[in-house]
């Protein structure tokens, strides 16, 4: 992906994912491509919206942000975010879907972090999940 800023309060976003499904196509293996726009704001609660689609799925995505991070040091901070979502399949009915992250972040250098958390999620039908996650992220 790649990122600029329009101005000191926004920023835009663009780029796209590759999936890798192991064993899950008929005959074998599945990748997935999906591009992806969107807009982030440098504002109170950081609100950011996206919008998703994956062309070999033929899924739309629309989804809102907002996060608020504590520092807790000089390079570490504790962040909160919630998420909410809507899917639309070519086929199919769409859905709602809503979640929430708290994340315990360190900044290794100006170009390198990594998280670590809690997540819940839940879609419109009912199905929540509880788990937890990590990344790693750097940049060039």
């Amino acid at each position: 992906g790649y990122g600029l800023a329009v101005s000191d309060l926004v920023s835009l976003d663009f780029g796209g994912t590759v999936y890798y499904y192991p064993e899950i196509g008929e005959g074998g293996d599945e990748t997935t491509f999906e591009a992806y726009i969107g807009a982030a704001f440098d504002v109170l609660l950081s609100p950011a919206a996206y919008l998703y689609y994956d062309f070999d799925l033929e899924v739309l995505t629309l989804e809102g942000s907002i996060g608020y991070s504590v520092p807790l040091s000089d390079d570490t901070s504790f962040d909160l975010g919630g998420y909410l979502g809507y899917i639309e399949p070519d086929e199919g009915d769409g859905q709602f879907y809503a979640g929430a992250t708290a994340d315990v972040s360190y900044t290794f250098t100006e170009n390198a972090s990594g998280s670590v958390g809690i997540r819940v999620s839940d879609l419109e039908d009912g199905d929540s999940e509880f788990y937890w996650g990590a990344s790693f992220t750097a940049g060039f």
